[in-house]
């Protein structure tokens, strides 16, 4: 039985190496290899499988990362991280289904109500269904709920900026600036600031209702 979990640990330990220095192929195969171990608990084979959702998600694979997950959640369905990353999977994908990211983020919140991230990416895919009204008021509040998590603020530009309301991700970052500090995030802050006041003059920019005068009068043929 110890000889059997030293060699589940370092198995383990040669995924997370490769993982972490970026060599995602090999990560991949020493994956695939550890899948295979005979015995592997349930909540490590989980986490196996997680993972190896997330390395083809990072590399653009979606379809392959959501086989993963997917897996990943009928060994551990109480995991709302797997959830919302199939959530990921399917709205990431430009040939996914918004319905189905709709579902999995919703899923990903109902395992852990209070996670602002979760809230937040479920009201994002709202507004793409076209569900404005639900997916606003959910963004709003996961910006309320964390008003300085990058992840969260990304979810609600977007979403707000796809349902037309940039005054109100405005109003909403405004606490994003006194509670950043350092420089990157300062600068991503200026960037969707700049982002939504642009979007504010596109849907603000009147139409002209000044007579028309002889300079400006077609002229006739002839």
């Amino acid at each position: 039985m110890s000889r059997t979990l030293a060699l589940f640990t370092a198995a383990w330990a040669s995924v997370l190496r490769a993982a972490r220095q970026g060599q995602r192929t090999d990560a991949l195969n020493l994956l695939r290899k550890y899948l295979r171990l005979a015995d592997l608990p349930v909540q490590q084979r989980a986490r196996a499988e997680a993972l190896a959702g997330r390395l083809c998600l990072a590399s653009g694979n979606y379809a392959r990362a959501r086989r993963h997950l997917r897996r990943a959640w009928m060994l551990s369905p109480s995991c709302g991280r797997w959830a919302y990353l199939l959530g990921r999977a399917w709205a990431e994908d430009p040939l996914g289904r918004t319905d189905r990211a709709v579902r999995w983020f919703h899923r990903a919140w109902r395992c852990q109500p209070s996670n602002p991230l979760y809230r937040a990416a479920w009201g994002e895919a709202l507004v793409h269904a076209g569900k404005y009204r639900q997916g606003c008021r959910l963004l709003y509040q996961a910006a309320r709920l964390a008003p300085a998590q990058t992840s969260v603020l990304r979810y609600v530009v977007h979403g707000l900026i796809g349902a037309g309301r940039p005054a109100l991700a405005l109003r909403l970052l405004g606490p994003a600036r006194f509670l950043w500090r350092t420089t990157t995030a300062q600068r991503r802050l200026q960037d969707w600031i700049r982002q939504l006041r642009y979007e504010q003059a596109c849907r603000r920019r009147p139409q002209s209702t000044a007579k028309p005068t002889w300079a400006t009068l077609p002229l006739r043929a002839g």
